[in-house]
């Protein structure tokens, strides 16, 4: 048996799960992860809605990167490099380079018949107002420090 030591009743309402309606959302990638499955390896993206009626709801994607069905890697590789270029990213080594980009989705509704729920699937990822988004400035190395003076004296 556990003791509380807080009253349940003054605990806020869950946040809702269910599936946004299907149109276009704003979103910033929140994390990337990729997971081992029986059939390949999964990236899974989660975002959340920056704006509207929907704002801080949230949406995944996975992708099938690494799978035994071709046309499904394919498909999800393709998927990918649009997420990539609609972030304005040059070119993706790690995933981890999308966490903060904000892009445009397209998303749609479908049943998942395992979980007998309505969820959402992404469609379609784009750049916000139709241009990528600013690339990432490349971090500069700092300004090398002039030896021949104290650090006091630099200014």
């Amino acid at each position: 048996m556990a003791e509380l030591d807080f009253d349940v009743d003054d605990a806020g309402d869950n946040e809702s799960f269910s599936a946004v309606p299907p149109g276009e959302y704003k979103v910033v990638v929140l994390s990337t992860e990729e997971k081992v499955k029986e059939k390949g390896r999964t990236l899974q993206i989660q975002m959340k809605i920056s704006d509207g009626d929907y704002a801080n709801r949230q949406i995944w994607d996975f992708l099938l990167v690494h799978h035994t069905s071709q046309k499904a890697q394919d498909i999800s590789r393709a998927r990918l490099k649009e997420l990539k270029n609609a972030a304005g990213l040059e070119k993706l080594v790690d995933t981890d380079e999308l966490i903060g980009s904000e892009v445009l989705v397209k998303v749609s509704t479908e049943m998942n018949d395992y979980r007998g729920e309505v969820q959402n699937r992404v469609k379609k990822y784009m750049p916000v107002n139709g241009k990528p988004a600013p690339k990432k400035a490349e971090q500069q190395p700092p300004a090398k420090a002039d030896a021949s003076k104290p650090a006091w004296a630099k200014k």
